[in-house]
């Protein structure tokens, strides 16, 4: 019911040439609003993968130089006796 209105009012408003235009500019400006969403999206979620494995990479790395048979450490853990 309300965009019924909204499309008579914006026909008197603008007449059928001046809507028709507005309608196809409306349109692209949609379509290039979603395609940047759409890549920002995408950068963003690209940006997120090399720093996981990244991190992965870098644990394996801290793994491997511990000796055998010792417990990993934790880094969020401070030890007995720091003052930290």
């Amino acid at each position: 019911m309300e965009l019924g209105f909204v499309l008579v009012l914006a026909l008197v408003v603008l007449g059928p040439d001046r809507m028709l235009g507005t309608a196809r500019v409306l349109g692209k400006v949609i379509r290039d609003v979603r395609r940047t969403t759409e890549e920002v999206t995408r950068s963003l979620s690209l940006d997120e993968e090399p720093l996981t494995s990244s991190q992965e990479t870098i644990k394996d790395r801290e793994l491997a130089q511990q000796p055998e048979g010792s417990k990993p450490r934790d880094s969020s853990i401070n030890s007995p006796g720091s003052d930290s």
